[in-house]
């Protein structure tokens, strides 16, 4: 069969890979999704209803990327007309001396992350099922919450598809081949030669990178 061109290829489409495809559609470059099954299925990282969002991290980097998305999220729900993240906030806690407690309370300040520092009296009178160690210190942070997963991956692809992407669900990728030019992949729905290729595979990654 013939070799089609495309300009940006991602093969795999969960978490990552329906957000870049999303994301490349919203830069206006013109982007092709593979995917093995069908969008949000059950057999890789993404499916099923909810994953935590979560701001509250021991390294800066991961809660200033976790805060920058949010508005991103916003925009998606906005588009889409459909509630992804829920922001119920994140409660954490632990001895006043625990070092990680303490570097991830540190941080929080540090990136201007929106948290309170609770008392143990104060948690069980805000949440009344939970009764932690009197001398416990506990951090909760109001950005945290959780993310409607499989919703969340079902509408990147969706909102890409109507932006112009192209989507093959049910599709095997048969090898890649990065010695020539530009880089091809062989599908089973045909070969493609694209400009670029980005490669979101999760747990498929040990074996669609094998030969490679």
């Amino acid at each position: 069969r013939p070799v089609k061109h495309v300009d940006y290829m991602v093969i795999g489409l969960g978490a990552m890979g329906s957000s870049a495809l999303y994301h490349l559609t919203q830069q206006g470059v013109q982007a092709t999704g593979i995917e093995q099954f069908s969008v949000g299925h059950g057999a890789g990282s993404s499916h099923g209803h909810s994953r935590a969002f979560r701001t509250f991290y021991d390294k800066a980097i991961y809660t200033e990327l976790a805060l920058a998305s949010i508005p991103l999220w916003r925009d998606l729900e906005a588009q889409s007309g459909k509630h992804l993240l829920y922001q119920t906030g994140m409660l954490c806690y632990a001895p006043p001396d625990h070092p990680t407690l303490m570097n991830n309370i540190r941080i929080q300040a540090s990136v201007g992350g929106s948290h309170e520092i609770l008392s143990p009296d104060e948690v069980n009178r805000r949440y009344p099922a939970l009764h932690i160690p009197t001398e416990h210190i506990a951090c909760l942070t109001h950005d945290s919450g959780f993310l409607h997963a499989g919703l969340a991956v079902k509408t990147h692809v969706v909102q890409a598809q109507e932006s112009g992407a192209m989507v093959f669900e049910d599709t095997d990728v048969k090898n890649i081949d990065l010695s020539t030019h530009l880089p091809e992949v062989e599908t089973s729905q045909g070969r493609y030669q694209c400009d670029h290729l980005i490669i979101t595979a999760g747990p498929w990654a040990g074996q669609i990178l094998h030969d490679l």
